[in-house]
């Protein structure tokens, strides 16, 4: 029998409750996959995300693009708040990543796919990210290209996600990404 937001859900999406129970199921097993299988809160965010659901759907569609960008940026000031912008979105950071004066970063959860996290950093910001590639080492040795997801906000800071380690930075300036960690 599905519980009432499944069946809530369901109706919102167009689609049949036997199908929100099998997105439900699968946010159960992954969940559980990540020892998280008695956290309701964590299996609801999976399962949101799999119903084309995010609080940013609902809360900042509101506001213009540009409120939005400088908005979220602005928050950004420290680790909580940044870990807390991530949670808001429907996404799970793991783990702290790095975390220095100008930068912090955050493993996600690998429940979502890179396009995934991708659409939704860039509905929150209401702007698409573009896919850049970095070098980073010292220029004579080693030199390594590094392709990550990058928004931006000159002279306001930006966020970046890293699809190979599946992090997300937060910086003051483009300058202070430190790469891949």
């Amino acid at each position: 029998m599905p519980n009432s937001y499944v069946t809530k859900l369901a109706d919102k999406h167009g689609m049949s409750v036997d199908k929100a129970e099998e997105h439900w199921s699968k946010a159960k097993d992954r969940a559980a996959a990540e020892g998280k299988g008695d956290d309701y809160a964590y299996i609801t965010g999976i399962f949101k995300r799999m119903m084309g659901e995010t609080a940013v759907t609902q809360v900042v569609a509101k506001m213009n693009v540009t409120t939005r960008l400088y908005e979220v940026l602005g928050a950004l000031a420290n680790q909580a708040q940044a870990k807390r912008f991530l949670q808001n979105i429907g996404l799970h950071p793991t783990k702290l990543g790095l975390s220095e004066d100008n930068y912090v970063s955050f493993v996600l959860s690998r429940d979502s796919k890179e396009q995934d996290v991708v659409n939704t950093i860039s509905e929150a910001l209401g702007r698409s990210g573009k896919k850049v590639a970095k070098d980073y080492g010292p220029p004579v040795k080693r030199i390594t290209k590094t392709l990550r997801w990058l928004w931006e906000v000159p002279g306001k800071g930006a966020i970046v996600f890293y699809p190979s380690t599946f992090k997300v930075g937060f910086m003051n300036k483009i300058e202070d990404d430190p790469g891949e960690e």
